[in-house]
């Protein structure tokens, strides 16, 4: 049985292998390898994508209109929608008088919900890189990014340097990263010109392995309005995986998030205790109020 599942786990692709592993670090399950079988759903065409939905329970009214909409967003993703909608989960059978045309509406409102955030959340990521390069440059030089002495994992800051190399990689043909190679020996562009082509997410591993001992890091909390480090760090977190959520189009409408640090007095406008207490603590609103 062994050799088994050790011939299995090699035979696996890189990404089914780290999901495995993630999982049993979580402590989840999934089925034996012996026991598990191979994914043998047929292809529907859109008339049998249709049919399948009304045999559920789910009402059509414009079957035109319906064969628009599948052919252009695809039954697959926009089943993530069905979930709330069906009355018995495991057969996908759909409460009595739910209508195409309701989900739909759903879904054309998450695109234009992710907009509104997207551009939200553009003016925190613009503003981030910008107090991280101004704080951090005048006292710890303008490649403080690739300064070890100021972390706190150096591990991780091995990580975020290789992310930063690869990213150089990527971006080389981005004319002022070109012309900046074509001028200076260094190795880095300085912390101004790298963190604008940096993600929001390399942006929050950056700050967050920042040895709170240095006095900046907290000076950048304070500037945009937090008690100190901890709440910006886990609110950077937050707001990393809602963006990516956005700029790839996903579904963020009834998603699943985590919750970010909450403080209990800001200065200017914030939401009360007694308005918290009714929001859910996973949800969206509570992430970006």
């Amino acid at each position: 049985m062994t050799s088994k599942v050790i011939g299995y786990y090699i035979g696996l692709n890189s990404a089914r292998r780290r999901f495995l592993v993630t999982l049993a670090h979580q402590g989840g399950t999934t089925a034996s390898p012996t026991l598990m079988t191979k994914y043998l759903k047929p292809s529907l065409t859109l008339e049998d994508q249709i049919n399948l939905l009304v045999s559920r329970g789910l009402i059509i009214e414009d079957p035109i209109f319906a064969k628009h909409i599948l052919s252009n967003i695809s039954y697959y993703r926009l089943s993530s929608y069905f979930y709330n909608f069906w009355e018995d989960k495991s057969g996908h059978k759909f409460f009595e008088s739910t209508k195409f045309e309701r989900i739909v509406n759903i879904y054309n409102f998450d695109s234009e919900l992710r907009t509104i955030c997207f551009k939200a959340i553009e003016i925190i990521e613009v503003s981030i890189r910008a107090k991280l390069s101004v704080f951090l440059s005048q006292n710890h030089g303008p490649y403080w990014f690739d300064d070890d002495n100021i972390v706190i994992n150096k591990i991780s800051h091995a990580d975020n340097i290789k992310s930063i190399q690869d990213l150089l990689n990527q971006k080389i043909k981005e004319q002022f990263i070109k012309d900046h190679f074509k001028k200076y020996s260094d190795q880095y562009p300085p912390s101004w010109k790298l963190l604008e082509i940096t993600s929001f997410g390399l942006l929050s591993r950056l700050y967050g392995n920042i040895n709170p001992s240095v006095k900046e890091k907290k000076a950048i909390a304070r500037s945009l309005g937090l008690p100190n480090h901890e709440f910006l760090e886990s609110w950077l977190k937050s707001i990393a995986f809602i963006r990516n959520i956005c700029a790839h189009h996903s579904r963020l409408w009834d998603k699943k998030l985590s919750t970010p640090l909450i403080p209990n007095n800001l200065k200017g406008k914030w939401l009360s205790n007694a308005n918290l207490t009714n929001l859910k603590r996973d949800g969206l609103y509570i992430n970006l109020c």
